[in-house]
């Protein structure tokens, strides 16, 4: 039942992307986004067994914690695959199971939490390429170093890890380059009310002229589209809490709430492709970071 409700909503999302035009493609690349998010369900010794509470929460004080991680394309909304887990799963160990979906040509959009040397290897190894906020733990980059693209744009060489980190395979850490060239660029937010004042992106989209980095920027922006969209499934669909009782029918329950919310993407993309609909979206507004406000940090 399970395997039947997962085909279906790889059908449908298929459906939706068959339908995604030219003109709707970022530069001419079709572009997923990836994002995890958490799930409780009922307080069940099965569910607790299979996907246990926190450890700082008494038992009879917590419920089943089911992490979860999607990924979706741009263009259409769709959610076009989920890999899930318990609390012990970093979102980055998980998507990992999802990045054979992804095709050559295509680019991944995510945020810090995805951006890694092993991860950025495999997916360029597979004719992938990202577009992704700097991990905080690399530390703050000197703009001084590399190859000038433009104001706050370089070209950089980043060097394999000396050690392999615990998350990490040793066939995996064996088959990294030694060396990544990435571009990264610094730009700053001036939306009034948004937490983050300056935004420090890595890709692998190298060339300045191709993919300008005003419009790298614009991309980046709409990552937050993947916040609604699991906004929409938990709260206007009621993914937010579980209902079922059992792990095997936790999961068809998940499966169930990919086929709804990729029904209704399908009907509106049906609604604004009979009407010839195109929604106008509201560019973000940067500033060069060096006339960035002194209020801002």
């Amino acid at each position: 039942m399970r395997q039947c409700s997962n085909k279906i909503g790889t059908q449908v999302a298929e459906q939706l992307e068959r339908q995604v035009t030219n003109e709707q493609l970022w530069l001419g690349r079709r572009v997923r986004i990836v994002d995890g998010t958490g799930l409780s369900m009922p307080d069940t010794a099965a569910n607790q067994l299979q996907w246990p509470q926190n450890s700082g929460q008494k038992p009879g004080c917590g419920f089943p914690q089911l992490k979860v991680v999607g990924l979706f394309c741009l263009q259409s909304g769709a959610l076009l695959e989920v890999a899930h887990g318990d609390k012990h799963h970093q979102d980055i160990t998980l998507a990992r199971r999802l990045w054979h979906l992804l095709q050559p040509g295509e680019i991944l959009l995510a945020d810090r939490g995805f951006c890694s040397y092993l991860d950025i290897a495999q997916l360029l190894g597979r004719g992938v390429d990202c577009v992704m906020r700097l991990h905080q733990g690399r530390g703050k980059p000197d703009f001084r170093r590399g190859r000038r693209l433009g104001q706050n744009d370089r070209l950089v060489l980043w060097h394999k890890p000396p050690q392999r980190l615990p998350h990490w395979s040793k066939k995996e850490y064996d088959q990294l380059p030694k060396t990544l060239t990435l571009r990264i660029l610094r730009y700053a937010i001036t939306v009034p009310g948004f937490r983050s004042k300056e935004v420090i992106l890595v890709t692998t989209l190298l060339d300045p002229k191709l993919y300008p980095a005003q419009e790298l920027e614009k991309l980046y922006f709409r990552r937050w589209n993947v916040e609604l969209h699991f906004r929409q499934i938990k709260t206007m669909l009621g993914m937010d809490v579980l209902r079922c009782l059992t792990p095997r029918m936790v999961l068809k329950e998940l499966a169930m709430h990919r086929i709804a919310y990729n029904l209704i993407r399908a009907l509106m993309q049906r609604a604004a492709l009979t009407y010839d609909v195109t929604k106008p979206r509201k560019e973000m507004r940067t500033a060069p970071h060096r006339n960035r406000p002194k209020n801002q940090s």
